[in-house]
């Protein structure tokens, strides 16, 4: 299920608080933490966000470049 899909629903039950929260706080964290745009996470799974939250905070100096740090950033 992606994001997207979940706050829908969520908002669908009369949920709407909830999905609000979890659309802001989601794609907060993982746009200071990862550097991901609203819409990327929004049409990320859920499986998929959870990774990226595991993932350690990329650091300032590979702000700008496109490759994948993270086991790099773990070692």
């Amino acid at each position: 299920m992606k994001l997207r899909e979940l706050v829908r629903a969520l908002q669908s039950r009369g949920r709407g608080d909830e999905a609000m929260i979890y659309q802001t706080l989601v794609t907060a964290q993982l746009f200071f933490k990862q550097g991901l745009s609203e819409e990327r996470v929004m049409g990320m799974d859920l499986d998929e966000i959870e990774a990226q939250m595991r993932l350690p905070e990329k650091p300032q100096k590979y702000r700008d470049w496109n490759f994948w740090w993270g086991e790099a950033a773990c070692r």
